[in-house]
C-alpha cells in the first residue's frame, strides 16, 4: 500500500509542474501579445498622426 502512496505522490509532483509549466508559458504568451499589440498601437498612432 505504502508503495501506492509513494506512486500518486509522484504523479501528484509530474501534475503540479506541468501546470507550472503550462501557467509559465501561457503567461509568457501572454505577455509577448500584450507588448506587440502595444507597439502596433504606437506605430499605428504614429502613422495617423
Amino acid at each position: 500500500m505504502s508503495g501506492f502512496i509513494e506512486l500518486t505522490d509522484k504523479v501528484a509532483e509530474l501534475v503540479l509542474a506541468a501546470l507550472v509549466w503550462v501557467v509559465a508559458i501561457v503567461l509568457s504568451f501572454g505577455a509577448l501579445y500584450g507588448l506587440a499589440s502595444v507597439v502596433m498601437w504606437f506605430a499605428t498612432g504614429m502613422e495617423v498622426a
